[in-house]
């Protein structure tokens, strides 16, 4: 088991200071769920397994916390890291993610990265500001109002390619996937915006390259739950009819919740719930903030999953 690393820290709150406890959450697997319950809630795990043995139908946030006699509002206590895996492919072993750190596409193609390089190798650069991208001497307008009836094939290729870099740009992840190397869309072989823009340019050699020349690794990283969107824990509807405490103890009980979820399946099946994560726009994880770097082999190896052909 990775151990969770907690420290101490000041937190002002107006004119009152109080001591705040570092906790990296990590629900990737079962054992780390286990104990990042245990660490949040100050319960020892054995209780914890007889807690989901006797309320195996009955089980949530809510009454974890009352059958133990908890007050909601320690769960705020804890400065929470939520733990996330990340799919990605490189051929530079790492270098531009070890540098600029783990980035949304708008950075990933705007920097010097990797990427903005195997796209300039093609003809391909993108004016974010002015809203357009260009191939060779040909360019395309994304700032156009897009038909949502529209049949045409071209126009619906065009509309994905704009949503994933202004309204859908943000790093998605996982923060538990029983083998996210078997998640649809292959992404353990190439991103998918390359495929959509490799679609929409008609370059099949844009695609095939890259996957041909580049390998899969595994980010595990943490970022604090502040940086993760608010509705990745609850429904929009939810945030405007809550204060500022009431949706920091909602988003708590819904990892909560998912992690009781990930003990029972990891107790009862040595499975694991699919559960995902979602950054703010415009977050970006440093390196420092990558707690494991994995190959695709190593990622294996560690959470105990055999290689598939499903992502050979």
């Amino acid at each position: 088991m990775e151990v969770s690393s907690c420290y101490n820290k000041c937190k002002s709150i107006g004119e009152e200071t109080i001591l705040s406890i570092k906790l990296e959450y990590d629900i990737t697997a079962y054992q780390e769920s286990l104990y990042s319950l245990s660490q949040l809630t100050n319960q020892n795990e054995r209780e914890i397994e007889e807690y989901i043995i006797l309320n195996l139908q009955d089980y949530s946030a809510n009454h974890y916390l009352e059958e133990f006699n908890i007050d909601e509002r320690s769960l705020l206590e804890k400065d929470l890291w939520l733990t996330s895996l990340h799919v990605t492919t490189n051929n530079d072993d790492c270098a531009s993610l070890k540098k600029y750190g783990l980035m949304d596409i708008q950075k990933a193609i705007s920097l010097v990265t990797q990427f903005y390089q195997y796209l300039k190798q093609f003809g391909i650069t993108f004016d974010l500001v002015q809203k357009k991208f260009t191939h060779k001497n040909k360019t395309y307008d994304l700032s156009k109002k897009f038909n949502a009836f529209s049949t045409d094939d071209k126009e619906q290729q065009l509309e994905t390619l704009e949503r994933k870099l202004y309204k859908d740009n943000q790093i998605n992840g996982f923060y538990s996937y029983d083998n996210m190397l078997t998640y649809g869309g292959y992404v353990n072989r190439r991103p998918e915006f390359l495929c959509n823009l490799a679609e929409f340019l008609d370059i099949p050699n844009l695609l095939y390259d890259w996957e041909r020349n580049n390998k899969c690794y595994v980010i595990k990283f943490i970022a604090p739950i502040s940086e993760y969107t608010d509705w990745n824990f609850m429904n929009s509807w939810e945030i405007d009819s809550l204060d500022d405490e009431e949706i920091e103890i909602k988003k708590r009980k819904w990892m909560m919740n998912v992690t009781l979820s990930n003990i029972i399946d990891g107790f009862f099946h040595q499975s694991i719930r699919e559960n995902y994560s979602y950054l703010r726009p415009n977050v970006i994880i440093p390196y420092s903030n990558f707690t494991e770097l994995y190959t695709d082999d190593e990622y294996l190896k560690a959470y105990g999953y055999e290689r598939s052909k499903k992502y050979q």
